[in-house]
């Protein structure tokens, strides 16, 4: 079957009397010719219940026209013969086109890095009206998040926001949430929403000689490792895979080493599970006596431990997208209701609460007495920990997203406005700026020596620490907007164009990078010489450090964006789907995938 161009995420109206009911549909492709021929076919309709066998005629009978001509004088000619029966959307992607046909019910949106675009509004030229039916045409790109919403929704629902959710949220949240920010707002009755997002990747086909081939060769390699393995042992001995504790006594090291140099990869093996009501997009953050997870289910959740019992949890105002910055006796979190909240350690509950102009996605940094973010009203902003009380806050030309980096006495930040700006971190006074190529959603790393920095330009950048000339810089395939790490070697970070790179620190040259079939926008953790990162394609990946190689690729349900977490003998990441797992980092109580049980 060929794939399809579109994954759909779709909200069943929210009215009771029509839970249930069919009100999107779409047209199977079975083959790349009936995709080039046809397109992809979807639609949306108001009542069931009334226009459910006249959307199917259409369907049928724009495939007859089809046939013989071009996709939108196809759909001209399929409803002047097929009177429209109540409000409907229909649309045909085809060749990087969305073709469209509605009634005024619906409003189509587009969103395209950052941007929101209305698809059937008046801005676009390409529409046009016969009667009450409105049709049109947008030209596409791989990535463009579409949704389809009725009118009160788009009412209700501000450009700002709507623009939010699609960039922020997995089209099938997206939906659902569009439509409950309405009804939340306004009690709406039936509000229709379908969202999609576009994927042109063609399918693969292989030639039957080549699985044979690559079958045989694989059964090849199995037996060798096989055999290696077998002749590291004594007769009659069992294979070196042994129960033994979670956390590895320090000594363990070269023996952990040895191991993995004979047994790459290895299968991954999960601690824990659990699964929150809405996606888990920040980090987990684990002190010594507790983890703590933050949910746009908009709660924060307190574990302790090995997170099987639950200490307590704390609703805040709103949903969650940044990690708690967590001290002695407090944490400090941002939320989408522009507030930044400290909280008791010990029972979740509100000391303060601190107002921004705008949400608040950026982490909290602190020393002994201040804490540090940003916000989206485009202010850097530092608090007294003790009160809450403001210090100073320094403008920026746009929201600011990331997490700044104390280093010294210096704080470091970048902004929605392609810049980087360097404070003194006790009276907010800049140092130094420096303008990048464009937007700077990644959360950068500093060092003694240097800034490192992500940018939607494509480019990862050096930066003099003290002046912020650029030292170096590396250009990936897309845009590189995950958080940055490094250490005395290498620097650490994933791109949209779905790689892990690993640059030399002090030139900027690729050391290795490996491919994952998601973007990488979570931040990197190394720790006994592997690498942690989650990806997009809902994999965590350990690689060691040093060369990339897979020492095991542990699943989870969704879409991995945030930082993973080294608590207690494993590594944790949760994912957008609402999960969260633990998995155990102690390579000598993992099985060779070789040599496991399937």
């Amino acid at each position: 079957m060929a794939k399809y161009p579109v994954i759909v995420g779709e909200s069943t109206p929210l009215k009771q009397e029509t839970l249930g009911k069919k009100h999107f549909h779409y047209h199977n492709v079975y083959t790349r010719k009936d995709m080039s021929r046809f397109g992809y076919l979807f639609s949306v309709i108001a009542n069931p219940l009334i226009q459910e066998e006249w959307v199917v005629s259409v369907i049928d009978r724009y495939i007859e026209k089809a046939e013989k001509g071009a996709i939108l004088m196809a759909l001209k000619l399929t409803l002047r013969e097929l009177s429209p029966e109540g409000d409907f959307f229909i649309g045909v992607i085809s060749h990087k086109r969305l073709y469209f046909a509605c009634s005024d019910r619906y409003k189509a949106f587009l969103s395209r890095k950052d941007e929101l675009w209305h698809v059937n509004g008046e801005s676009n030229d390409r529409c046009h009206w016969e009667n009450t039916v409105q049709f049109g045409e947008y030209i596409l790109s791989p990535g463009d998040k579409i949704a389809v919403v009725s009118e009160n929704i788009s009412e209700a629902v501000t450009e700002k926001a709507f623009s939010d959710i699609l960039n922020e949220y997995t089209i099938q949240v997206a939906a659902k949430e569009l439509a409950e920010r309405a009804h939340e707002k306004d009690q709406l009755g039936q509000s229709e929403v379908l969202t999609l997002t576009l994927d042109f990747s063609a399918p693969q086909i292989i030639i039957p000689w080549k699985v044979i081939g690559t079958v045989a060769a694989l059964a090849l390699l199995g037996l060798f490792i096989f055999r290696a393995v077998k002749s590291q042992r004594a007769p009659g001995s069992a294979l070196p895979v042994r129960d033994l504790p979670v956390s590895p006594n320090k000594g363990d090291s070269a023996v952990s080493v040895t191991y993995l140099q004979k047994n790459l990869p290895l299968e991954s093996k999960i601690a824990w599970e659990k699964t929150f009501g809405k996606s888990v997009d920040a980090s987990p953050v684990g002190t010594d006596e507790m983890l703590f997870i933050a949910s746009k289910d908009k709660y924060l959740y307190a574990y302790k431990a090995q997170g099987s019992e639950l200490a307590w949890r704390a609703r805040m105002a709103y949903s969650m997208a940044a990690a708690p910055l967590v001290d002695s006796d407090a944490l400090y979190i941002g939320t989408f209701k522009n507030l930044m909240y400290r909280l008791k350690k010990e029972d979740g509950s509100i000391e303060w609460r601190f107002k921004t102009g705008g949400r608040i996605v950026s982490e909290a940094v602190g020393d002994e007495e201040l804490i540090y973010f940003g916000s989206e009203d485009g202010y850097i902003y530092a608090v007294r920990k003790k009160d809450g009380g403001e210090v100073w806050r320094h403008p920026t030309k746009n929201p600011v997203w990331t997490a700044p980096f104390i280093k010294g006495e210096m704080l470091y930040a970048g902004s929605l406005d392609h810049t980087v700006y360097a404070l003194d971190k006790k009276t907010g006074k800049r140092i130094w700026s420096r303008t990048l190529g464009d937007k700077i959603y990644s959360t950068l790393f500093v060092t003694e020596e240097a800034v490192y920095v992500g940018c939607d330009d494509y480019k990862l950048y050096a930066l003099n620490r003290m002046t912020g000339e650029v030292l170096w810089s590396f250009t990936a395939g897309k845009e590189i907007a995950g958080q940055i790490y490094a250490d005395n070697h290498a620097v650490y970070f994933g791109s949209e164009d779905m790689n892990i790179y690993v640059l030399d620190i002090k030139t900027g040259a690729v050391l290795w990078n490996k491919a994952t079939n998601g973007v990488v926008r979570s931040g990197a953790v190394v720790h006994d010489g592997i690498l942690y990162i989650g990806s997009y394609d809902g994999n965590l990946y350990a690689l060691t450090a040093e060369k990339g190689d897979l020492v095991w690729k542990g699943s989870l349900s969704g879409p991995i964006q945030g930082k993973p977490c080294l608590w207690e003998g494993t590594v944790i990441a949760g994912d957008q789907k609402g999960m969260v797992r633990a998995f155990v980092t102690d390579t000598r109580q993992l099985k060779p995938t070789a040599l496991g049980e399937e």
